[in-house]
């Protein structure tokens, strides 16, 4: 006998948790709305994947011009069209650019993102934030949310000079992200970390 588990993920946040657990969350992104294909995960279990959209018939239609109509970047999560994602700012060319360092890593909900520390003529010390190509070397830097027994790694936002210059950064909106999945990550590890913080 066949077994079937129905999982309605009523959700506009396409970085939730769950998504990693059940290792959708590359499937999600690479997905257009309305799609669907099956998964096999690492376990061996198939997983029927559909990004469901209830389409655009004349009374929804008329119902989001009456109630939305407005310009906001976001009404796509609520008219059913797409994610709910945050306006992010993306690194521009720049002759100028150079980078420092490229030894800071960020490991959160199964992705390493890969931190550069850059300088330019116009935006002076940033950050660019990229999914890592490479794994961290021996001198890396690694913020986590878990408990490591290894040195690299520094819990939430560590405790060295180095660490609270990426994070001060981060605070005063020196941070570009390659993609706006990049920074969905990174802003939920920002926010997470800082409400762990307040619980002790």
């Amino acid at each position: 006998d066949e077994g079937f588990i129905f999982m309605l993920a009523n959700t506009i946040d396409r970085e939730h948790q769950y998504f990693y657990e059940m290792e959708l969350n590359d499937a999600i992104h690479k997905l257009p709305i309305g799609a669907s294909t099956e998964i096999i995960t690492s376990g061996g279990t198939p997983i029927y994947l559909e990004l469901y959209t209830r389409g655009q018939t004349p009374e929804k239609t008329r119902h989001n011009r009456l109630f939305y109509g407005f310009k906001n970047k976001k009404l796509g999560s609520i008219t059913g069209k797409d994610w709910s994602l945050t306006p992010l700012p993306h690194p521009k060319a720049d002759d100028t650019r150079t980078v420092l360092a490229r030894c800071w890593y960020i490991q959160y909900e199964d992705k390493m993102i890969n931190l550069e520390l850059c300088r330019t003529d116009n935006d002076g010390l940033h950050i660019i934030a990229h999914f890592a190509t490479q794994g961290p070397k021996k001198d890396s830097t690694i913020y986590t949310m878990g408990l490591r027994n290894d040195w690299r790694y520094h819990y939430k936002f560590g405790h060295t000079r180095a660490d609270k210059l990426i994070w001060t950064l981060y605070e005063r909106k020196q941070w570009f992200f390659t993609s706006n999945a990049v920074g969905a990550i990174v802003n939920k590890y920002y926010q997470n970390a800082k409400e762990y913080r307040r619980l002790y």
